[in-house]
């Protein structure tokens, strides 16, 4: 079964439609075990169209516009870290007239990471088990 397709500029995920005619820009942030594998997937539907994109995964894979890190899982790490900065930087000016697709999957709450106080938080809290 399709979740997602493309057609006539009309992007239906599951059940809603979005008219991708009506952005200006598309960006596309994620996390999770298999949030890599989900962007590649992703930017074959939507290729040029994606404006900007990152996630964070367990494995870096070869995207054209979306940027893929390899973060670690359970335990965070300095390269979740660095990722969690990358998604922010991408939508934090984002507005009304853009499109954010969020992809999610399994272990996002310990691949993504943001800020960074809050990982060394966690990291010396995490000395005492």
């Amino acid at each position: 079964m399709n979740f997602i397709k493309l057609e006539n500029n009309i992007l239906t995920v599951q059940n809603q439609s979005f008219d991708l005619t009506k952005f200006k820009r598309i960006k596309v942030v994620g996390f999770g075990k298999s949030s890599s594998e989900a962007a590649l997937a992703l930017e074959k539907i939507l290729g040029d169209r994606i404006t900007a994109g990152a996630v964070v995964g367990l494995e870096k894979v070869d995207c054209k516009h979306i940027e893929t890190y390899a973060g670690t899982h359970p335990r965070p790490s300095e390269k979740n870290v660095e990722a969690g900065n990358r998604i922010y930087e991408i939508i934090k000016d984002s507005t009304s007239e853009d499109l954010i697709i969020v992809l999610v999957s399994g272990g996002g709450s310990a691949l993504l990471c943001y800020p960074e106080s809050e990982y060394w938080k966690a990291q010396n809290y995490m000395k005492h088990f």
